[in-house]
């Protein structure tokens, strides 16, 4: 099992860990997304650009809001994601480890300027979608870790 690997499972499990814990150490989001494969690629080339565009486009919405990278530093800077890919459509589910709540709209706001997904769901500190979406058998190429915390962290 490569470190990569271990590292994610670490994590899983600390996530585990807090659930059912009266005081978690932080709220976290879960984002389900799923896109349309032509729509997928014909806009980004791999799902590690797609995320790379969601949490570091420089290029703001609108005037009054705050760029993406300035946008993901004050709601949470750890996460992690996976991802499936089927013949027809494209799924990415990301776990937040969040500083601050946001407003889902803004936040649906930013992906779909990326690319329009057909189905879009945000859940705030919810265990049961927490358990369903991030299971604990995996391939191993289709999980990552964002965020200094996250990636500094020990394997145990």
């Amino acid at each position: 099992m490569n470190k990569l690997t271990q590292k994610i499972k670490s994590i899983l499990e600390e996530i585990k860990k807090e659930q059912g814990v009266k005081t978690k150490k932080k709220d976290y989001c879960v984002i389900q997304l799923t896109f349309d494969i032509e729509d997928f690629y014909r806009k980004c080339d791999t799902i590690g650009e797609f995320l790379k565009k969601l949490r570091n486009n420089k290029n703001s919405l609108s005037p009054n809001l705050p760029n993406n990278r300035v946008f993901f530093n004050v709601i949470g800077k750890n996460g992690l994601h996976h991802s499936n890919i089927y013949t027809d459509k494209v799924e990415i589910n990301i776990f937040l480890e969040l500083n601050k709540k946001f407003n889902e709209l803004e936040m649906k706001s930013r992906i779909s300027k990326i690319i329009k997904p057909t189905k879009i769901e945000i859940s705030f500190n919810d265990d049961e979608i927490l358990k369903q979406t991030f299971k604990s058998n995996f391939v191993v190429s289709s999980w990552g870790l964002f965020g200094e915390e996250f990636r500094k962290q020990s394997v145990i």
